[in-house]
């Protein structure tokens, strides 16, 4: 008998879990909806043995709780920040979740930027 993996695990990950986002398609309209944030730190060492830090940035999400199914190029923004990403790759799970996989759509600023004139 088959296990239903997303009710069981997946739905539940949501409620305790998920953040309000607004998904946006291309040529769409914008919807309310949910993910569960993620960004995990990724070092690579360079040719000449640097080390280059950057941070993968990515939203798990239900497929069940998006009206329309994302796709490459479509946007995220966080409903609290209003910080607007890319979908920059779709990783399916096969259990009816996706991980999206996110890129800045504006350089994210993490300070006061002064501007000489």
């Amino acid at each position: 008998m088959p296990i239903d993996f997303n009710s069981l695990v997946g739905i539940p990950n949501m409620l305790v879990f998920a953040i309000p986002v607004t998904h946006t398609p291309k040529g769409g309209v914008s919807y309310l909806t949910q993910g569960i944030w993620s960004m995990t730190h990724l070092d690579v060492m360079m040719d000449d043995g640097s080390k280059l830090s950057t941070v993968t940035i990515s939203l798990g999400i239900s497929l069940s709780q998006f009206y329309f199914i994302p796709a490459v190029g479509d946007t995220i923004a966080l409903a609290e920040s209003g910080q607007t990403f890319l979908i920059d790759d779709i990783q399916p799970d096969g259990q009816g979740g996706a991980k999206l996989l996110l890129k800045a759509a504006v350089p994210v600023l993490a300070g006061p930027v002064w501007v000489v004139l």
